[in-house]
């Protein structure tokens, strides 16, 4: 049986159902279709998983709301998290796993990527920083394209490294610069699931939420542990 995953956007959504796709299809083939922009760092993140170009798939695929066959697929639609679980869509996160029944807050069980470590090294270097050259390492960035937030502003001195979209490299292959920055400044976007899993070296973390995307950073803040501080 070939599980087919209906959560075509959405970086963040996808790294954090890693382990529930894991846990769901056990020892099945995964076909996962989403955007083309993605594709590439996707497949090395997590090469398991087939990832396919979301524009080779029927919207009829990509549109089904509950679990079960179709046209040779077990659909597992945890786009439609919230509708199906019937709950406000502030809660889509944990209604992913509510679904399965299956605890959320097992997601980074299996959600760490395969790392490309001389290409984020070489990312390091394209950026003109030098090895313990303490730097803010800023992103403002929600959506891939350059929506923002245009107040995150850092005056302590330091070198400002702002993550903006580099052609040839993924989100995955900023993990080094984020690990290494003194300082980290990320608006809530699927960063945050990186800074939770990554061995951070920063002295502090600084989240921001994407008013007025987001109704209060409460909207995601439950799913992270580490001490962070908040800008709502």
């Amino acid at each position: 049986m070939q599980y087919f995953v209906s959560q075509p956007i959405g970086a963040g959504d996808i790294i954090f159902t890693q382990t529930l796709i894991k846990e769901v299809a056990k020892e099945n083939p995964v076909l996962w279709p989403t955007e083309s922009y993605y594709l590439e760092g996707f497949r090395k993140a997590y090469p398991r998983i087939n990832f396919v170009d979301k524009a080779t798939i029927s919207q009829y695929l990509l549109n089904v709301k509950d679990i079960g066959m179709k046209q040779g697929y077990y659909i597992l639609p945890i786009r439609w998290s919230d509708t199906i679980m019937k709950v406000p869509y502030k809660y889509v996160m944990r209604a992913k796993y509510d679904m399965f029944g299956m605890d959320w807050k097992m997601w980074k069980r299996d959600a760490c990527p395969v790392r490309d470590l001389k290409k984020e090294k070489q990312l390091f270097k394209e950026l003109g920083l030098k090895k313990n050259e303490p730097y803010n390492l800023i992103n403002k960035n929600y959506l891939r394209n350059g929506n923002g937030v245009a107040e995150i502003e850092v005056g302590n001195g330091l070198k400002n490294v702002f993550m903006d979209y580099k052609s040839g490299y993924s989100l995955f292959d900023w993990c080094y610069l984020i690990e290494n920055a003194m300082y980290v400044h990320s608006v809530s976007t699927s960063v945050l699931f990186l800074l939770e899993m990554l061995d951070l070296k920063a002295k502090e973390v600084h989240l921001y939420s994407r008013k007025p995307y987001e109704h209060g950073f409460n909207f995601v803040d439950y799913l992270f542990s580490k001490d962070y501080v908040l800008h709502d």
